[in-house]
């Protein structure tokens, strides 16, 4: 069976919308953004917590430090480059303009724009098992 075509467009949408989200994510996590590491979640709930509110709060904690493993598993399975490039982009403390990345590397502008789209999709293919791929309405319809 072939894997029907993928709409890059969308599927480099869609992971923008993913990455974006990381800083604020690590920042709500109180995951620091100067050592890409997987997460460890520390603030389960206890047993003597003080009601829903504080409860909600560390579910909400949980719950984004889960997002943020499931991000950084789906870079880590990624190629160097690729996840070069996708870490200086959207998982730095720091913003970077898309030339200082470049530099950094040592490529082009233009190869790293290649790149990042590229990778981009790659991102998604990992994320989740995929789950967000978008694919082109097929054309072709089968004679069953």
């Amino acid at each position: 069976m072939l894997l029907p075509e993928l709409d890059e467009q969308k599927c480099r949408d869609n992971a923008r919308l993913v990455l974006k989200q990381y800083r604020r994510k690590a920042r709500m996590a109180g995951q620091p953004l100067s050592n890409l590491k997987s997460p460890v979640v520390t603030d389960m709930p206890r047993s003597d917590s003080y009601g829903n509110r504080v409860e909600n709060v560390y579910v909400k904690g949980a719950d984004t430090a889960i997002d943020l493993a499931k991000m950084e598993k789906a870079v880590y399975s990624l190629c160097q480059t690729s996840f070069e490039t996708l870490y200086y982009t959207y998982m730095t403390l720091d913003r970077h303009p898309d030339y200082a990345i470049a530099g950094e590397m040592g490529v082009s502008l233009s190869a790293f724009k290649k790149y990042r789209n590229e990778a981009l999709v790659e991102f998604l293919e990992a994320y989740e098992h995929g789950k967000l791929l978008c694919y082109k309405k097929s054309r072709f319809v089968a004679n069953l």
